[in-house]
């Protein structure tokens, strides 16, 4: 992976990435997929054969496929599209390849997942639109330090940021997103952090009116629906619920 001329904005997880380059074209005891989903060769790099999204990517396809369809029609083309819960870059791959955005940030705190999400990001030569100073960080109503993940069942997609005295940090994504020009389409898949994350995009709602794609766990949607109801955002799209939570994709009202 080609290091830019100055990596001190980066994260030091992603930092030690570009230092280590040759590894993260494909990452110690990951596998790398060659695949055409949709018509185009593109790579994906897994590592775990038992998580939901690894073996879509195994099987040569695109996780929720049918959802990313749905949000590319959202998406207007040459925008900017925030991935927050990247995970290892499923969202971030599609949108820059397929769902018409110029610009795509993702932000995930995992170093594990990291490591594949910037894999798939050399091996798809997608470096240029894909930008990484907010990668390493996760999302939370105020800036602050010692959070751990939880890794839950060995599926990074269910992994859980908690705040219990690890080396992990986390962002307002107003703090890391204030420099952008202006932010089309978001999409937030934490876990049940929705509200705190959604907490601390408030300015960037208000400065830039993006369409949301959130995940939303049950027992959050009364705090969901008053956060929505705040900023005069409507329900454009509700998905069918899982034993767990919902998603929703959201648009100003």
């Amino acid at each position: 992976m080609n290091a830019p001329a100055d990596i001190s904005n980066l994260h030091p997880e992603v930092a030690r990435a570009y230092r280590r380059a040759a590894s993260y074209v494909s990452p110690r005891g990951a596998r790398v997929v060659l695949a055409e989903p949709l018509g185009e060769p593109i790579y994906f790099c897994v590592n775990n054969r038992n998580d939901r999204i690894h073996k879509n990517h195994l099987r040569g396809q695109f996780y929720e496929q049918d959802v990313l369809g749905e949000l590319a029609e959202h998406m207007p083309d040459g925008g900017t599209f925030v991935d927050i819960g990247a995970n290892i870059g499923n969202h971030t791959l599609y949108m820059a390849k397929h769902g018409g955005a110029g610009r795509v940030i993702p932000m995930e705190p995992n170093p594990a997942a990291i490591a594949l999400l910037m894999s798939v990001v050399r091996l798809n030569r997608i470096e240029d639109q894909v930008e990484l100073s907010a990668l390493g960080y996760g999302l939370g109503e105020a800036d602050a330090g010692g959070f751990a993940i939880r890794d839950i069942k060995g599926n990074l997609g269910w992994a859980r940021l908690e705040d219990s005295g690890g080396d992990i940090e986390v962002r307002k994504g107003d703090t890391l997103l204030a420099d952008e020009a202006c932010v089309d389409l978001i999409k937030i898949d934490v876990e049940g952090m929705e509200i705190a994350a959604l907490s601390g995009l408030q300015r960037t709602i208000e400065r830039d009116q993006p369409e949301i794609f959130v995940e939303v766990d049950h027992g959050n949607r009364e705090a969901f629906d008053a956060l929505m109801d705040a900023h005069s955002y409507r329900c454009a799209l509700e998905f069918p619920k899982s034993r767990m939570n919902q998603n929703f994709l959201m648009e100003p009202a």
